[in-house]
């Protein structure tokens, strides 16, 4: 593969931490991009462009920050879409936004399983990333610890 296109690959990985999706971005087809992704990742000349980006942008915190709200807010009707449409191409399913997707199993009945981002721990790292959040977030465990052992104690009158 050129150099040129591991450069795009690592550009595109940088900002979307999606190896399969920066190797199909890069020219990689979709049946050849899982595999092809990881030794992607390894070539020097990506590597080489990951490290540049990494050191030059202080914008990854906010590609950080926007792929947890992406997990924590993002919609799923494309994953359902893909789940029931029976008849979904290939080059539909390249269209749609599956961010939010873990994984996918085919069951041998046919059915698809599909496993969503946990949004939950996506927003608790977005709190932890966010220092007035992680005050406020800190301030909230410690009143429950407070109140939360004294508080059920007087309840027990009922």
């Amino acid at each position: 593969m050129s150099n040129s296109k591991l450069v795009n690959f690592a550009r595109r990985f940088f900002h979307t931490r999606n190896a399969f999706e920066a190797a199909v971005a890069a020219g990689v087809p979709p049946e050849k991009a899982a595999l092809g992704a990881d030794s992607m990742l390894e070539q020097p000349a990506a590597r080489k462009e990951l490290e540049r980006l990494e050191k030059s942008s202080p914008q990854t915190l906010s590609y950080v920050r926007t792929g947890l709200t992406r997990l924590a807010f993002g919609q799923v009707n494309d994953a359902v879409r893909l789940a029931f449409d029976k008849e979904v191409t290939a080059e539909q399913i390249m269209k749609m936004d599956l961010f939010n997707i873990s994984g996918i199993k085919l069951q041998k009945d046919g059915a698809v399983e599909i496993k969503f981002a946990d949004r939950q721990t996506a927003l608790e790292k977005l709190v932890e990333l966010d220092p007035e959040l992680k005050e406020v977030s800190d301030a909230d465990k410690l009143i429950s610890m407070i109140y939360g052992g004294s508080g059920s104690d007087s309840n027990d009158d009922g």
